[in-house]
């Protein structure tokens, strides 16, 4: 056998050793990028940061007014689901886009109102449509036009929803909302990292149309009752401090009292 024959194989031998080890370095990229891709995939399912928030602008215009607990619909008065529909239609349109009349007032269609309603609550559900007042605002209803004019507000008190959790049971979605306390209705302010001032449980049930409201209840396992903390749990408070130091200034007006008469005694002794 020749020498060039016999040294061949050796010059294979010697590629084989640098073609393995770019084989070893990609099949350990990929690797990675496999178990890098099931971790993001994981963390996407985990995190259900873009539902909360879809479903937080969804309950907007509810949460607005904090409206009292029911357990069905039809036990809601018919003003909440027609002023709630009302801001639904004019949430869902961009501040540029919506329309005036001379007065500044915004002009709100009665068939987006009527789509509002149906959405928040349920297909079935209808507004009687006129004009109606609430504590902040007259809504003026013009039947020839069927346009709502709701008058532009810079009124603050108004409450603004953090979805907490979401827990699906039984094909329904039960929500716990925060209820950040007033802040401006088309104000740029970011309060996501305000704390609520109460939790309140939406339960919610999703068809075709999307989600819509079933029923509303407190959050007792937090309040403990049907008291709302940030209204009265701190007055409570208040009070009772008030009242322990009005104690205490009585006690020490007393004792003052009394070392005065005292002295005036041992004077006139004297």
């Amino acid at each position: 056998m020749s020498n060039t024959e016999a040294s061949t194989p050796r010059r294979r031998n010697r590629a084989a050793a640098p073609l393995g080890a770019v084989f070893i370095v990609l099949a350990v990229i990929g690797l990675i990028t496999v178990v890098g891709t099931c971790i993001t995939f994981t963390a996407k399912l985990l995190d259900n940061t873009a539902k909360k928030e879809e479903i937080a602008d969804f309950l907007r215009p509810v949460v607005l007014f904090d409206p009292v607990p029911f357990s069905s619909v039809s036990e809601v008065d018919p003003m909440v689901i027609q002023r709630a529909a009302i801001w639904g239609a004019m949430f869902d349109k961009d501040t540029q886009s919506l329309e005036y009349d001379e007065m500044r007032r915004v002009k709100v269609a009665a068939s987006d109102v009527d789509v509002w309603a149906a959405r928040l609550f349920g297909e079935g559900t209808t507004v009687a449509h006129g004009t109606f007042s609430d504590y902040f605002l007259t809504y003026e209803y013009d039947e020839s036009s069927q346009t709502y004019y709701v008058p532009a507000t810079s009124i603050t008190d108004y409450y603004s929803p953090i979805v907490e959790s979401i827990t699906s049971k039984n094909g329904m979605y039960e929500v716990r909302v925060g209820y950040v306390a007033p802040g401006p209705l088309f104000g740029s302010d970011n309060r996501e990292d305000a704390t609520p001032d109460k939790y309140m449980i939406y339960t919610l049930e999703r068809d075709r149309q999307g989600y819509h409201i079933v029923s509303l209840a407190f959050d007792t396992q937090v309040q403990g009752s049907t008291d709302y903390p940030g209204l009265y749990q701190g007055t409570s408070e208040s009070s009772s401090d008030a009242s322990s130091q009005g104690e205490q200034d009585t006690s020490g007006e007393s004792q003052s009292s009394a070392s005065e008469s005292s002295q005036e005694s041992s004077s006139q002794a004297a």
